[in-house]
Formats: C-alpha cells, structure tokens, sequence
C-alpha cells in the first residue's frame, strides 16, 4: 500500500481575513488576481453561490460575486473576535448585503447586530431609458448629470418591501433588522446615533463627492477600534485589470480614512477594506 502525503485528496484549509491581509500586497497583478481567486471561492459553498444567483437572477442588487466572498471573511472575523459583531449599511437598495449579512451569521451560528440606513426609495432625479432623453438631461441639468456620474440613479420603489422579499426568500428575519429610514446626512439621525459605535460600516450611500466625504467624516468616527469601514465603488486609485473599479467622489473619500486612524488592508474590485487602528 502506498504512502499517501499529508493532506493528499482533502480540501484545502480555509483561510481567515488575516491570513489574506498578511499576505496583501496593493499592486496591479495581486488586486486583479485576489479578485478573481475570491469569485472562484463565493462560488464553492452552495448557500453562499445560491444567494448571488438569486440576486443577479432578479436584479436584486449591484456589485460582485467575489464580494460575497469578502463579506463571509470579514462577519467572521467580527464573529471570532473581540469586536462587537455590530453592521451598518448606509444606502441599502434592495437588501442584497444585509440579507447577505443575516444569511452568513445564520449559518455561523452566531448573533450580529444588523442596521441599515437607507431612504428606502428611488432618487430624487428620474431614471431616464432613452438613450437620447438622457443625453439632453446631462447637458441642461446640472443636478442630473452630478447624479449620473456619481451613480445616484434609482428608480422609484418600496425598497423596504424588496428587502423583506429577499430575507424572506431565504428564512431570515427582517423584523430583527433595525430601519432607520433616512438620508445619512439627516441631522435627526445622525443625532440619534450619536453615541452609537459599529464593528463594521459599509458606505453605499450617496457617491457624489460631497455625499462620501461627509460619510466618512461622519460615520468614520463610529468604527470601534479593530473594525472595519469598508467603501464601495471607491477603487479608482488602486491599480488592477479589472473594467470598472469605482466612482470618483467615493474614491476621493476613501482616500481620506488612512489620516483618520484607519488602515487599508485589503482591496477586492471596487471595494475597499480598512481597519480602524488602536487609539
């Protein structure tokens, strides 16, 4: 009988956020190929595969399939360590990441605390079809074409019914959800959460310029030490051969959190990870 190698014929070990950050490197070859090594990975663990299928399928959402991937490392993380598993998604759409967020500590076994912050409608500035229409609006409307530039176009909806649809679709609970129905620049709000503090805030809101800036100013300071701030559509300074890697305003915002006390540790496609340093 034959001597058989360690290891030989079993998966390989699964590894953890801090496995990736410690071997990161923010380059143009490791940016593009951890993107395509984490849309190989979303795509192995059925529940995780199923729930990007239903969302492409019924254009529930935006984004990545490698960023399911990223999502599942990093709620672990929070899970296992000693920062409060507690999430903030500012701009919430359809509920693709939240629901995604419910889904993962479902099958983690394990309670996060969940917050979504969104206006739970479409955007003030129509969503125009014809090609043509949409031309002359960018050329007399001011407002319409910032908005078209920063991605600011949704159309009109009950986005808060669309979310329950989907934690539905997969047996989680909305009700544990807590709305807090609103623009992120709301003074109400903002006021509200005042003395609240997050393991984890995904910036997805507004991509204008002004928008993302007073997102990180005002919701950077909410990141417990050792959590994580993660921006989207913010990767346009991060070298890769990916087609589409962000828009400016959130980029320019993201560029800002490193003199805030927070470090980049990661970038997956258009998104990127920061970690908010020890006081």
């Amino acid at each position: 009988m034959g001597t058989q190698r360690p290891g030989a014929g079993a998966a390989p070990p699964h590894r953890m956020l801090n496995d990736w950050v410690m071997e990161y490197r923010n380059e143009r070859d490791a940016n593009t190929a951890i993107y395509w090594e984490f849309d190989r990975l979303a795509r192995q663990p059925a529940w995780l595969a199923s729930h990007r299928d239903w969302v492409e399928l019924n254009k529930w959402g935006f984004g990545d399939r490698a960023l399911h991937h990223l999502w599942y490392l990093i709620l672990e993380h929070l899970i296992k360590s000693e920062v409060q598993a507690s999430c903030l998604e500012i701009g919430v759409f359809k509920g693709q990441i939240i629901s995604l967020w419910a889904l993962i500590a479902a099958r983690l076994n394990a309670p996060v605390r969940i917050a979504a912050l969104s206006p739970f409608s479409g955007s003030a500035s129509p969503v125009i079809k014809n090609r043509i229409v949409r031309k002359l609006l960018k050329t007399v409307s001011r407002k319409y074409r910032e908005d078209a530039i920063a991605g600011n176009l949704y159309g009109a909806g009950d986005y808060l019914a669309d979310c329950r649809r989907i934690f539905d679709e997969f047996g989680l609970d909305f009700d544990q959800v807590e709305i807090l129905r609103g623009f992120s620049s709301d003074a109400k709000l903002l006021a509200g959460l005042s003395e609240r503090a997050f393991g984890l805030i995904y910036v997805d809101g507004d991509h204008s310029e002004a928008g993302a800036l007073g997102d990180v100013h005002n919701f950077a300071p909410k990141v417990l030490p050792g959590g994580f701030i993660v921006m989207d559509d913010a990767a346009l300074s991060v070298e890769s051969d990916l087609p589409y890697r962000g828009r400016p305003g959130a980029s320019m915002a993201a560029n800002l959190l490193p003199s805030l006390g927070f470090e980049n540790i990661l970038n997956v496609g258009h998104n990127r990870v920061f970690r908010k340093l020890p006081a």
